[in-house]
């Protein structure tokens, strides 16, 4: 081959590398949008109804969304620390919300910073 061959098929290589990875990840930040406001009332509804295992896994699914709003994270928060000693999935999903809140709260988050 000749290095022009080599130079064209690296950047169409790599172009289409891309173009598959940016579709990909605008799909999956649209599904991360249409599941975040049903996850949150399937929470909601869990916690109301004191289903320990539907609070895990939509608690889970509210936390690591992409969308997630700090309100939510805050309401979060509140009603985990009633249900704390009656499980241990709960108190990890408790503690995970707790590093969450503590990321967020950080400098690096921040939009600006503060001198």
């Amino acid at each position: 081959m000749k290095n022009i061959d080599i130079i064209i098929w690296t950047i169409f290589l790599s172009a289409t590398f891309s173009v598959v990875f940016y579709i990909y990840y605008k799909k999956s930040k649209a599904k991360d949008i249409e599941n975040y406001n049903s996850d949150v009332r399937k929470l909601i509804k869990a916690i109301n109804n004191n289903h320990k295992e539907g609070i895990v896994i939509y608690g889970n699914n509210v936390l690591w969304n992409y969308y997630l709003k700090s309100d939510d994270l805050d309401y979060l928060i509140i009603c985990l620390e009633k249900y704390i000693e009656e499980s241990s999935e709960l108190k990890k999903l408790y503690d995970s919300c707790i590093d969450k809140k503590i990321h967020r709260n950080t400098s690096h988050y921040r939009k600006y910073w503060v001198l």
